[in-house]
């Protein structure tokens, strides 16, 4: 995650998504996690599989201490 002696937030964040169901971007807003379950549409038997659908709530701006604690305890 870390490209040429920086850090890659994007991958950063995109990897914490998929161990977490939100992940809170300080003082910006957080992106919030919802799964997809599989399904098979009857009318034309296309098979969807399980996904994430991925939504930003600006209002939750206030630090849970995730980012900060993973930065901290992988990057120092």
């Amino acid at each position: 995650m870390i490209e040429s002696g920086k850090l890659n937030l994007e991958q950063l964040v995109e990897s914490l998504l998929w161990q977490h169901d939100c992940v809170i971007l300080p003082d910006l807003g957080a992106l919030i996690t919802r799964e997809n379950q599989a399904a098979l549409n009857p009318a034309t038997h296309v098979f969807k599989p399980k996904s994430k659908s991925i939504f930003f709530n600006p209002a939750i701006s206030k630090t849970d201490g995730l980012l900060a604690n993973h930065l901290s305890e992988n990057y120092g």
